[in-house]
């Protein structure tokens, strides 16, 4: 059996990072490393372009191939979650089972959708059912 396709590799090591920083930890060297490969793989750079109207962000092309610019794309996006605002309220699981990752829109939230509460609720329902009838 081969390698994983890129995508496989890039939602990895993307995960790898997300859940260490959510667990305020360090990521592991070869994840970290692949998420900036993918970084690395842009078809170009963003650099500031300075003109008699102002300043204006640009992009300098260089050679790529449309799947080196998605992965890029994803790992850019990946990386200002990480770097940003918004950094602090990535969560993991609510539900048992669940593996999904969120942005906490709220401090009460506890799950990465309605789905995921009802299946939490329920279970808790079911759980105190079964305590009360032993």
């Amino acid at each position: 059996m081969g390698r994983p396709p890129a995508t496989r590799l890039v939602r990895g090591a993307a995960r790898a990072v997300f859940s260490a920083h959510i667990a305020g930890e360090r990521p592991e060297r070869q994840a970290l490393e692949c998420f900036n490969d993918a970084l690395a793989a842009a078809p170009g750079e963003r650099e500031l372009a300075w003109s008699a109207a102002g300043p204006r962000l640009a992009v300098r092309e260089r050679p790529g191939t449309r799947m080196g610019a998605v992965l890029a794309q994803l790992a850019e996006d990946g990386a200002d979650l990480l770097t940003g605002s918004s950094a602090a309220k990535l969560s993991a699981r609510g539900a048992q089972g669940c593996t999904s990752l969120y942005i906490r829109s709220h401090a009460a939230r506890r799950w990465c959708s309605d789905r995921c509460g009802n299946r939490v609720r329920a279970a808790r329902h079911y759980a105190d059912r079964e305590r009360s009838t032993k």
